[in-house]
């Protein structure tokens, strides 16, 4: 499964990480970037939201 995504605005457009949890529908969370974006840890912490049944994303606001 495709594990990111492209979000467009009116202001803009930006990439985001996304894991899924198994059973859907599920709940979700918003997971905020480090000072150096979505990393090797955001993404994981993402993945560990999803092994626990929610759909975590993480917006990556330095992706252009």
């Amino acid at each position: 499964m495709e594990n990111h995504i492209i979000i467009e605005t009116p202001d803009g457009t930006f990439r985001a990480y996304i894991s899924r949890p198994d059973k859907l529908p599920a709940p979700a969370v918003v997971v905020l970037q480090e000072l150096f974006g979505v990393n090797a840890d955001i993404r994981a912490t993402c993945n560990e939201l999803s092994a626990e049944g929610f759909i975590a994303i993480a917006p990556d606001l330095f992706w252009r």
